[in-house]
């Protein structure tokens, strides 16, 4: 059958055919009459003529009805495509086709690459980004199932969830809802409505039974599963319909996410979880402190292909498509490109950098609802040169996210309440707004000071990273209380740039910074990067050349201004790898173990320079106790095995692990976490700071493997004024504060008193050298015992002459404690 429009319905010219087969047929088109000639999704259902009349007339209802649930959601939420059209044609006769009615509906387009296609390039997908699946696709979820209609989508698997072109943001299509009505007109006798594809529907859906949300959930979690293992769920699933997938691997994801994961995929639905917020509850709760560790990506293998639908009489009707509660949503499923992010040296910056008024930054939290309405008109409002109106609408997310926040959080699993929350845990929205406040005092005739944070929004791949927002948690928070009403205010305007987390990314957004003019104004200081080496190659690249102040609150390997081309221009917030390691080493000789008959065995990464330097820190440190290194490990070496390696040092009282900060891959920080786990806390175990984190705790083995680790850190809340963490969790970011957020903090407070007059970055550089002798070193506002922020010859921190010594204690919600008293 052709594609038959005519009249006012000739609009849409079809521009390929997507789908096709004998329920009807699916084109990609074009609206001619739309202002820019739009490309749209044309679906077009075929009413046989030789169906019974009855259902015939069950079909149109079921397409009616269709319509008008489709555009009832989107005009409801605007977190689904748009329905552009929906209509009715009478085919005339043909020598070749009788007269026929068609009906069709026309939809939003949205190109991307499914995720089928992802895994077979990649071979298996990371715990960080089954993580994310979930997180986008768990709320559409909530969002149908919670619906008047209570939707389900029956259909859930890789090849429908598309991650769309330019947001990269993910798309669950192939919503089957008429699907599902015309299988059960053509068929009245079944009980229930079967299609879907075997290898991912629950058993209740494959016995032709009822299926309720938690259907949807198992499915979802078979995805997770063919993603992680690069192999079909079916291959994991016994006679009795249990899933052993982990035994494949027992260490592919940490112990919590799959727990979650055996969970939705129980065989019996009353056994799983029952809604799709229950789920997000859980991933929320082991995610509590830090941000996750990803297990290695395995080489690629050609995953094992999806099997055929079960409903094989109709198997090509794909209708209705729904996007993420965080993305625009369309429809796309069978057409994909997918554009990889070149490498940072082959693309161009200006998606890597903001001072409000980008839309397109890479890294920026994806809100949803109005808070994402209210964002883009924000940012393209800065972008006009309207601050006012910018100025309103970044504080309307967050007055309106606060007020939702207060009214839900007695239910803290509703759609509302998590919304809010993601509005608020969002740190650029709080920076726009103070930009655009000091534009416009600017304006008035005030001084406007302007600095770069430097943060790593994204990693190399493109995929979020924690660490980089909160950083900026930090930043937004001292830069909201100095531009605040209250006097003395500095007008404090931040430049966020994405380095990626690498050296690479570094050097391309410190030469954009360098050369940044705003309205005339260049940078005054940077504050950034989080990795040394990147810090490093930005400074030598590129900031020592144009005498630019950086203040970095999280580069800690030692002479920083020696190795990184002899500049004075660096400064730190944080301490360096030498008090870290004396730190660590101090408390082996605590435990007895300071004497030359005590020995240690070290495993590291050598290639890292993080990794290399603590290793070298570790080296002196313990050669002034007389504590012998019996061996070094390098934690990069292919096939490494942990178990092994400790049966080469049965006899060392204590290991040191120093994996780097996952900046090329997680392979280190990966098996730096076996060898805890292997050591089943039996010898004391020496850890950098990168391992503190709390998914530590089940990627270990748990609690008991835990008992004789200890980490070095400059910031523990046990050592904080009170007041900070309140304001910080309540006033500001509504969840747990860290390490990086309050050094980050620190790295806008010393910087601020040197904001005064028609300061230039040499100025503000002999301040803050000069801090030490002056005598006007500003107070911490993180630390209880009011320390200053001062730097010595070197450009470390003057005050942090120790570190705060942690281990792990046997209470899961607070699970690091400070040993002893606070340095």
């Amino acid at each position: 059958m052709p594609l038959i429009l005519q009249g006012r319905r000739g609009r849409y010219q079809p521009l390929e055919t997507l789908a096709q087969g004998g329920f009807g047929a699916t084109f990609k088109a074009i609206d001619l009459d739309s202002i820019s000639q739009r490309l749209c999704v044309l679906k077009r259902l075929d009413i046989n003529k030789y169906y019974d009349p009855k259902v015939v007339e069950g079909i149109k209802r079921a397409f009616e009805r269709e319509a008008k649930v489709l555009e009832s959601l989107g005009d409801n939420s605007g977190k689904i495509p748009t329905l552009y059209d929906s209509f009715c044609l009478t085919a005339p006769a043909s020598d070749t086709y009788p007269q026929q009615e068609l009906n069709y509906l026309v939809q939003q387009y949205i190109e991307g690459e499914d995720l089928s296609k992802e895994l077979k390039k990649k071979g298996r997908f990371s715990q960080q980004e089954i993580l994310d699946v979930l997180k986008q696709i768990l709320p559409v979820l909530q969002f149908i199932h919670e619906h008047k209609e209570q939707v389900i989508h029956r259909d859930i698997k890789p090849s429908n969830i598309v991650r769309e072109r330019d947001t990269q943001k993910l798309v669950l299509i192939d919503f089957g809802a008429v699907k599902q009505v015309v299988r059960a007109e053509t068929s009245p006798e079944e009980k229930s409505i079967v299609f879907g594809t075997p290898a991912y529907a629950p058993p209740e859906q494959r016995a032709e039974k009822k299926v309720y949300p938690s259907s949807d959930l198992y499915a979802l979690a078979a995805s997770c599963v063919q993603l992680l293992t690069g192999q079909s769920p079916d291959n994991f699933r016994d006679h009795n319909n249990q899933s052993d997938w982990r035994k494949q691997d027992p260490q592919i994801v940490d112990e919590n996410l799959a727990n979650i994961l055996d969970r939705m995929l129980r065989p019996h639905p009353g056994e799983r979880f029952q809604s799709a917020s229950e789920v997000r509850s859980e991933i929320d709760r082991i995610e509590e402190l830090d941000p996750p560790i990803d297990p290695p990506t395995a080489p690629p293998t050609a995953p094992q292909g999806e099997t055929q639908p079960i409903n094989k009489k109709f198997p090509l009707y794909k209708l209705l498509l729904l996007v993420g509660i965080t993305a625009l949503l369309g429809l796309a499923g069978w057409v994909s490109y997918r554009i990889i992010p070149p490498p940072i040296d082959k693309i161009t910056t200006d998606k890597l950098i903001s001072v409000g008024d980008n839309l397109n930054l890479e890294g920026s939290p994806q809100l949803s609802g109005k808070y994402a309405q209210l964002k883009s008109q924000g940012i393209q409002a800065f972008a006009d040169g309207s601050y006012d109106i910018a100025r309103n609408r970044f504080a309307q997310i967050r007055t309106e996210a606060k007020a939702n926040q207060q009214k839900f959080t007695n239910n803290r699993e509703s759609f509302e309440y998590k919304e809010a929350i993601s509005a608020l845990h969002d740190p650029l929205v709080l920076i726009y707004k103070n930009n655009a406040e000091v534009r416009l005092r600017h304006q008035a005739g005030q001084p406007i000071y302007t600095i770069a944070a430097v943060v790593p929004l994204t990693n190399s791949k493109g995929e979020a990273f924690n660490i980089g927002r909160e950083m900026l948690f930090g930043i937004a928070q001292a830069q909201d209380k100095a531009v605040g009403p209250e006097l003395p205010n500095v007008n404090l305007e931040v430049v966020i740039a994405n380095d990626r987390n690498n050296r690479e990314g570094a050097k391309a957004v410190a030469e954009a910074i360098t050369k940044l003019k705003l309205n005339g104004r260049s940078i005054l200081a940077v504050v950034g990067h989080y990795l040394s080496d990147s810090t490093c190659e930005a400074m030598k690249h590129s900031y020592n050349r144009a005498s630019l102040v950086v203040v970095s609150p999280l580069s800690t390997k030692a002479d920083m201004r020696q190795h990184c081309g002899e500049s004075s221009f660096f400064f730190r917030t944080t301490s360096s790898t030498r008090i870290e390691a004396k730190t660590l080493v101090n408390q082996l000789v605590q435990s007895g173990l300071g004497n030359p008959s005590s020995t240690v065995a070290i495993f590291y990464r050598p290639a890292d320079p993080f990794s290399k330097d603590l290793f070298q820190a570790f080296k002196l440190a313990l050669g002034r106790k007389s504590i012998q290194i019996v061996q070094n490990f390098d934690l990069d070496v292919p096939q490494f095995d942990a178990k092994k390696a400790l049966q080469q040092v049965p006899g060392v009282k204590a290991l040191i692990v120093i994996p780097d900060g996952r900046n090329s891959n997680s392979n280190a920080f990966d098996r730096a976490l076996e060898i805890i786990r292997a050591n089943a806390g039996n010898k004391i175990v020496l850890g950098s700071n990168p391992l503190y984190n709390y998914l530590l705790i089940s990627r270990s083995g748990g609690l008991q493997n835990l008992k004789t680790l200890f980490l070095a850190t400059d910031w523990h809340r046990q050592c904080a004024p009170d007041s900070f963490v309140a304001e910080t969790q309540m006033k500001y970011w509504f969840g747990g504060v860290n390490r990086t957020t309050t050094l980050s903090y620190e790295a806008i407070q010393v910087l601020l008193p040197t904001l005064t007059g028609e300061v230039t970055s040499p100025q503000i550089r002999e301040k803050l050298d000069g801090l030490a002798a002056s005598g006007n070193a500003p107070r911490s506002g993180v630390f209880a015992d009011g320390k200053t922020i001062s730097f010595d010859e070197n450009g470390d921190r003057q005050e942090l002459t120790e570190r705060i010594l942690i281990t792990v204690a046997q209470d899961l919600k607070n699970p690091f404690v400070v040993v002893g008293d606070c340095p």
